[in-house]
């Protein structure tokens, strides 16, 4: 499992302040500590945080490692503010963590400030942007959005991203004893708004452009007439419109679906020539919606494993049609089709191992027998 923690500084508005007042003096006074200031208020935190009631962000590695049984191949992000003393508190933080046995990484997320909106905008893209880098890095992990410590702000924005890459998340309260796991909703996208932004005014969706000519392109003539349609997809700063970090998270998702290339296997081309009608066009939605990785997840019904590769079962909820496949980055692979839930469902969940590669036959691009 991936944690992603936000990070505040709690370890020095509680723990400090309850229990070093001269240090606490120090670290309240001054916006910027000098060398000296640092070591000191590390040391004495080191020395006498014997426990994980320090902050929000060990409290609840606690409840997650009751919970969770956290081992040495889950890995902690310290994601923080690029303010002086919130990377002070993650390496602190992430030094406490690693001593108890944790893995850890801090992240900085640039211009996330609230004192500015247009610098904060720019931090929500840039909040983004790092999730996406965790995101890319632990392919095939799952992963936790941990709402922990400050960046209230943030909370909205940082649900709907977990609940559109189906994250699970957690939350606790610095009063709290126990963790509370916020339920990732089956939430449903409309990606038709990026689609037309996609092929109308592709420019947007990389960089910023210029409103007038966004205007022009678009047919619209004011503001007002933008945000109506758009919503939330879009920023305007100034004479400038460009995608927010919600119409990034969904482009990028578009990107995802749109560069998934589909391959049958032998055993999925002979069965293909088999299959028309209503069975046919069940199976062509439900390719459609693996080529979406988050739909995907909400598709897949088993995870049996072999001793070779990964492989799932598909099936939509109200019907009986299952289809077995693989991911090989971005190739969906269809090993074969399952139109009813019989013998054949029966014999292939039950021997899982008996399936491989070879057993299928080779893999060739369906272009040319289905269009989805």
């Amino acid at each position: 499992m991936i944690y992603n923690f936000t990070t505040g500084v709690s370890i020095f508005t509680n723990f400090l302040r309850n229990n070093n007042e001269e240090l606490w003096e120090v670290y309240s006074q001054n916006e910027k500590l000098n060398e000296d200031q640092r070591n000191n208020i590390r040391d004495f935190i080191l020395d006498a945080c014997d426990d994980f009631s320090s902050s929000a962000e060990l409290k609840t590695y606690k409840f997650l490692n009751d919970q969770k049984n956290i081992t040495d191949k889950d890995k902690f992000y310290l994601l923080h503010s690029d303010t002086d003393k919130g990377q002070f508190a993650a390496n602190i933080i992430g030094k406490i963590l690693q001593d108890k046995g944790g893995r850890f990484a801090t992240r900085k997320i640039e211009n996330l400030v609230v004192k500015s909106l247009s610098e904060f905008k720019q931090g929500m893209r840039n909040y983004y942007e790092e999730l996406e880098k965790i995101k890319n890095k632990h392919k095939g992990h799952k992963f936790n959005m941990v709402f922990v410590g400050g960046w209230k702000s943030l909370i909205p924005f940082s649900t709907t991203y977990a609940m559109v890459n189906g994250w699970e998340m957690n939350y606790i309260f610095e009063n709290s004893n126990s963790l509370l796991t916020i339920p990732n909703i089956p939430i449903q996208y409309d990606l038709y708004l990026i689609e037309h932004l996609n092929s109308e005014a592709p420019e947007v969706t990389e960089d910023f452009i210029e409103l007038g000519k966004f205007k022009s392109r678009m047919g619209l003539n004011t503001k007002k007439q933008i945000i109506k349609k758009y919503g939330g997809l879009v920023e305007i700063e100034e004479n400038y419109i460009g995608l927010s970090a919600l119409g990034q998270l969904l482009h990028d998702r578009l990107a995802e679906k749109e560069n998934c290339e589909i391959f049958f296997s032998k055993q999925a081309r002979d069965d293909w020539k088999n299959i028309s009608g209503a069975v046919e066009e069940r199976f062509k939605n439900m390719i459609s919606e693996l080529k979406d990785p988050v739909k995907r997840e909400k598709r897949i019904k088993n995870y049996p494993q072999n001793s070779k590769w990964e492989i799932n079962i598909a099936k939509k909820n109200e019907t009986a049609e299952r289809m077995v496949f693989f991911v090989d980055e971005n190739k969906l692979k269809i090993c074969e089709f399952l139109p009813a839930h019989g013998n054949d469902y029966n014999n292939w969940h039950d021997n899982p191992d008996n399936k491989n590669e070879e057993y299928y036959g080779s893999f060739k691009k369906a272009d040319n027998l289905i269009n989805v």
